[in-house]
């Protein structure tokens, strides 16, 4: 896990960093193969927020909304900076509201609701007689 972490890391960064190789790399791969490989980044978070919906690990859902909230802001933060520079069409717009709402919502969650993400697991009672 450290490893793919370390990995995704770097990719993430030299692709923001270095934009027009990355757009070179991507022009070489075709734009529909990178298209399809942002898609299964957005299924993969699908099924990651799906799938701990009812988390009850403070630490686990600690770390699954900031995983979310990280992605989220940075998703808004490139797509502004290419709003100021290029600008954008109603398809940008769009994107760049989705990006805002869910900032803001994961940003909530983490920011204004700390205690109930601290709060340890509740504890399951055991049966006090055989058969429960």
């Amino acid at each position: 896990m450290v490893i793919s972490a370390i990995i995704a890391l770097i990719i993430g960064l030299l692709f923001i960093a270095l934009r027009n190789v990355a757009m070179g790399i991507s022009g070489a791969m075709g734009v529909g193969l990178i298209a399809q490989i942002l898609g299964a980044n957005f299924i993969g978070f699908a099924v990651l927020n799906f799938f701990s919906r009812n988390l009850a690990d403070g630490d686990g859902l600690r770390a699954v909304l900031l995983a979310n909230f990280t992605s989220d802001v940075l998703g808004l933060i490139i797509t502004i900076a290419y709003w100021l520079t290029s600008g954008l069409t109603v398809y940008g717009y769009i994107v760049a509201a989705i990006y805002l709402i869910y900032s803001i919502a994961f940003g909530y969650y983490l920011i204004a609701q700390p205690r109930k993400l601290m709060e340890p697991a509740a504890a399951t009672i055991p049966c006090p007689q055989e058969p429960c």
